[in-house]
């Protein structure tokens, strides 16, 4: 029926938005998430270059900082 038709067309739109806007928060969680990698990575560095940090140090904040790209660039497609 039409009423029926008119409430499945209004559900679906709702989901379309909540998932839209699921995918903004998650966007910019993930964008933050980077910037912190991003400081982490430069301090272990500094950190590193200073004899305080180990290269082992280097390389894991250098794979959280990877990992963190890699997840913002599937969120910006």
């Amino acid at each position: 029926t039409h009423r029926s038709t008119h409430l499945a067309l209004v559900a679906e739109v709702a989901r379309a938005y909540l998932t839209l806007q699921a995918d903004r928060e998650l966007l910019s969680i993930t964008e933050d998430t980077m910037r912190i990698e991003e400081e982490s990575f430069a301090l272990i560095e500094q950190r590193e270059r200073e004899g305080i940090a180990t290269q082992l140090d280097l390389a894991q904040s250098r794979t959280s900082l990877e990992t963190a790209r890699a997840n913002l660039s599937l969120y910006q497609r």
